[in-house]
């Protein structure tokens, strides 16, 4: 009798130990979640419905903005703003990219043998670079029929597009020609709603009179 209930005892407390180590690792699992849950809820924000909050942020340089509202849905915007280039001109070198806003001007101006004749010349009024390397420049050119006080000429306006001759070191005296659209976007700017250009002058170490409808630039893209 006395042996059986010994048996018993030993029986009761294994089964005891047993308990004890399934409690202690059920606790373990229990707190492993809990900080699971907490690190997880330091990444993403839940609002009352039980839906992920989320607003993403970027630059203004034509990348999109995610926005999820508390009913799940997305909103996504795209601003207007292209790319930008970045400044490479050096008045010094006479060459390099660059982007300018402004607006553009219309002006008669003599052509021909006789000087008689006129063509419709275009310049455009620089309020706004990304290098005030261009305003050296123009003012290194003061007096020059291509220039005026902070502007630029771009070449003659004939049948709705913009042409022009530029003479580089890699493609000679070439003409040049802006697209219908191109050409209403420039004439259609004003000092209160400029335009974006990139342009790029490539390097010229040559000297020769230039023909009336010239540009200083060698590409003229709207942005």
């Amino acid at each position: 009798m006395e042996n059986q209930v010994n048996n018993n005892n030993s029986n009761n407390n294994a089964w005891m130990k047993i308990a004890l180590i399934v409690l202690c690792l059920t606790t373990l699992l229990l707190a492993g979640y809990i900080i699971y849950e907490r690190i997880s809820g330091n990444t993403t924000k839940t609002n009352g419905e039980g839906t992920s909050n989320t607003q993403e942020t970027t630059d203004n340089e034509g990348t999109s903005t995610t926005t999820t509202n508390n009913g799940g849905t997305s909103t996504t915007t795209t601003n207007n703003e292209s790319t930008s280039t970045p400044a490479t001109f050096s008045a010094t070198a006479e060459s390099g990219t660059l982007e300018v806003t402004g607006y553009a001007e219309k002006v008669a101006k003599l052509t021909g043998a006789t000087g008689t004749e006129t063509v419709d010349y275009i310049y455009f009024y620089v309020v706004g670079t990304n290098s005030n390397e261009i305003y050296t420049y123009i003012n290194n050119h003061s007096g020059n029929a291509f220039f005026k006080t902070n502007a630029i000429g771009l070449g003659c306006l004939d049948n709705n597009k913009i042409h022009y001759w530029n003479a580089s070191d890699a493609n000679g005296e070439k003409k040049y020609e802006l697209s219908a659209e191109d050409t209403a976007k420039i004439m259609n700017s004003t000092s209160a709603n400029p335009i974006k250009l990139e342009l790029t002058k490539m390097p010229y170490s040559s000297a020769k009179g230039a023909p009336t409808c010239t540009s200083m630039m060698t590409t003229i893209k709207v942005k």
